[in-house]
């Protein structure tokens, strides 16, 4: 913690007393993006992991809760990867949708899904492919035709942008 963070921590009347988290550009969280051995890659991370999901690969994201794994949502090969390190042939995988907009080309959105796609808890949504979809995500279930699906927060909506 830097000397700036540190004295409104400390600090009674400041806002951030004694709260863990920080925003702070000289010792809050940084973004990096590294190798399958640990070694940070260089360049712009989100423009890398861009990079990397049109190539194919599987990029993990570390948030609060854990990882979770992304790949291109209508690449055969990624999406099989996925498949078989997860050990899932079945269940459906979640797609981020950047806006309800792009969710509604790939799946079948009533009144009450739209509701909790757009609410601020961004629930994942377990909703029916549309018939007249283009090709269908290889993150779908396979048997049943539908998909999780989650409207994008921040980094994903960035990195949305820069893939799409």
């Amino acid at each position: 913690m830097c000397a700036d963070c540190a004295r409104e921590h400390d600090d009674p009347a400041s806002r951030r007393h004694h709260d863990a988290a920080t925003c702070c550009p000289a010792c809050g969280p940084t973004l990096t993006l590294r190798d399958p051995r640990g070694t940070e890659l260089c360049g712009d991370p989100i423009t890398c992991a861009a990079a990397l999901l049109r190539a194919g690969r599987v990029v993990a994201v570390k948030g609060l809760g854990g990882y979770h794994l992304a790949v291109a949502a209508t690449g055969e090969r990624a999406a099989a990867t996925l498949r078989g390190r997860k050990h899932r042939a079945e269940e459906p995988f979640t797609v981020m949708a950047a806006d309800l907009a792009q969710a509604r080309q790939y799946c079948d959105i009533d009144d009450t899904a739209a509701t909790l796609l757009t609410s601020p808890a961004r629930p994942v949504v377990l909703l029916p492919l549309r018939t007249d979809a283009p090709p269908s995500p290889p993150l779908s279930r396979p048997t049943r035709r539908l998909v999780g699906c989650v409207r994008g927060r921040l980094f994903g909506r960035v990195l949305w942008r820069l893939f799409g």
